[in-house]
């Protein structure tokens, strides 16, 4: 009986027997009518809350739908079985296959079976444990495509019922693009050491013949020569000098591009020698040119300094390089110093000053720059590649030097250069006995320069060109340096090293120098680990070459 009823009934009885009760029934049975009045609202205001509930219900549960519905990775949701109950319409896209197809089906009938059992035990932690649980497997696509899936499972409860909620991400793509990517990366790689390869050879066919011809230079000047034939010499060594600096800018960048280091080694080297070669270098060019040049290196600089030599010679010899080059009339001025900093580092401070054309305030800026020229191409007097400045700035930047400059237009530069290096006592030379050089060289040309030059030192040179001929004049008497060209026929010069330091029968064996066009940054621990001692470079200055010998041998 409803409230309403209720209430009725009430008022009836109290209406019909109103004469029969008494005053306290009659009281009793309005406060039953009040309290049922009461009931009746109260009831009515918890069906409102009911219905808006009801209400509320339906709408997340349609939201829910919807949201499942429109996610757009493929969702599935599993029984504790692996049946499928619901599917939204981006695993319909996945498998090409219906909702209604999809509800009831087993998942494991469109999982591979290489990876079906990966796919259970992903699904039973699921259920065994709360949180994401993922698992890479192989799934049938449209038309029996196979797809490379990741399936990330999490577990709820719905109803009493346990259930997987299963997202599908579709990784063909991208697996397919790691494949692509690793093949080109093993393409890539092939070619970065086809390139290598090419530019080694490139280098060392390059570096044989300027070796020749300015060993043939510096020769030729030891002998009496008119005023025509001292300056066609000049034009020949200014025009080498111009091609050795080309390539040194050109092998510089690539390693640059490549490496991003310039993988210089720290080597103990006396820095007035370095000075003395660039003076001798340069001197030529700034004689042509009328122009005064001046190297300044003071006592207090310390004898032998230990640093990336290579990497200071380089830069030195571009800033140099660059003075004459935009220097008509006026002066070059190299100015070294050296000092200790409160945390005991040693600095080599080089400045490089010159009376030239100078730079334009507003381009300073960019001087460092690569391929940056103040000119356009349509107004370069001067030439080049507009890369000597960049390369001074990495290499300085790589090793912990720096670089910088200071410039006004028709007064001049001024390039101010701190290196970092340490300082030792100058190591004493090695003993040596019998012949002094025994010289592995099979460019005729080179070859012969480089024995009459030592020669002329006053030393005694066995010069062979071929392994063979190498190691039968090595046993016959173990010279006191070895030159051993990298490169020959036949048998290379590594395996020339190795089979000469079998014969040693001492420890106290003889000094060996590698001596190449073609060595690169990245063969210097090669040379190294194979047991050199150290390096030389082709092309050379054949007297500071020389030089060089004559401390090894004599200190």
């Amino acid at each position: 009986m409803t409230d309403r009823e209720l209430r009725r009934r009430a008022e009836s009885l109290l209406h019909t027997q109103k004469d029969a009760l008494s005053d306290d029934d009659f009281l009793s049975m309005a406060e039953v009518l009040e309290e049922l009045q009461i009931h009746q609202a109260e009831l009515t205001i918890q069906n409102e809350e009911l219905r808006q509930s009801q209400n509320r219900l339906m709408h997340l549960s349609r939201r829910y739908k919807d949201l499942f519905d429109r996610v757009p990775a493929p969702c599935l949701v599993l029984d504790s079985e692996g049946v499928i109950k619901e599917a939204n319409w981006a695993a319909e896209a996945l498998f090409d296959r219906s909702r209604k197809t999809l509800a009831g089906l087993p998942f494991m009938a469109l999982v591979l079976s290489p990876f079906q059992t990966t796919v259970t035990e992903n699904r039973t932690q699921t259920f065994l444990k709360k949180g994401i649980h993922k698992a890479d497997a192989q799934v049938e696509g449209p038309g029996g495509k196979t797809l490379q899936v990741r399936i990330e499972s999490t577990s709820f409860e719905e109803e009493g019922e346990s259930l997987c909620l299963t997202t599908l991400i579709d990784l063909t793509q991208l697996r397919e693009l790691e494949a692509e990517q690793k093949k080109n990366q093993k393409e890539t790689l092939n070619l970065l050491k086809r390139q290598k390869n090419f530019l080694a050879n490139v280098n060392h066919e390059l570096r044989t013949p300027l070796t020749a011809i300015l060993a043939a230079y510096e020769l030729l000047t030891t002998t009496e020569l008119t005023a025509e034939q001292q300056d066609f010499s000049e034009t020949i060594y200014r025009s080498s000098h111009h091609l050795l600096t080309l390539i040194e800018d050109l092998l510089k960048f690539h390693r640059q591009q490549n490496k991003g280091t310039s993988g210089d080694r720290e080597v103990p080297f006396v820095f007035s020698e370095m000075t003395n070669d660039l003076y001798r270098t340069f001197k030529p060019q700034a004689e042509y040119k009328s122009l005064e040049f001046e190297v300044n290196v003071p006592a207090t600089v310390p004898r032998v300094l230990i640093g990336c030599e290579s990497v200071l010679r380089q830069v030195l010899s571009n800033l140099v390089g660059n003075a004459l080059k935009f220097t008509e009339k006026g002066s070059i001025v190299l100015q070294a110093n050296w000092n200790r900093d409160k945390a005991g580092q040693s600095w080599l401070i080089v400045d490089v000053v010159d009376t030239g054309i100078g730079m334009n305030p507003a381009y300073v800026k960019e001087a460092f720059d690569r391929f940056s020229q103040e000119k356009s191409d349509e107004d370069r007097p001067f030439g080049g590649l507009g890369l000597g400045l960049a390369i001074c700035k990495e290499l300085l930047f790589q090793v912990g030097g720096t670089i910088d400059v200071t410039s006004r237009i028709d007064q001049g530069s001024a390039f101010h250069v701190t290196f970092p290096v340490r300082t030792k006592p100058a190591a004493t030379a090695p003993e040596t006995t019998g012949l002094d050089v025994l010289l592995v060289e099979d460019n005729i040309e080179t070859g012969r320069l480089i024995e009459l030059a030592l020669r002329k030192q006053g030393l005694k040179v066995q010069w062979v060109k071929d392994g063979s001929e190498a190691l039968k004049a090595f046993s016959a008497q173990q010279p006191g340096l070895v030159l051993l060209d990298l490169q020959l026929p036949q048998m290379d010069g590594y395996e020339v090293l190795r089979r000469m330091k079998d014969q040693l029968t001492h420890e106290n064996g003889p000094c060996f120098w590698a001596v190449s066009g073609h060595l690169m940054v990245e063969m210097l621990p090669q040379v190294k680990a194979a047991g050199f001692d150290d390096y030389v470079e082709k092309p050379f200055n054949v007297n500071d070459f020389s030089r060089k010998v004559m401390e090894c041998l004599h200190g």
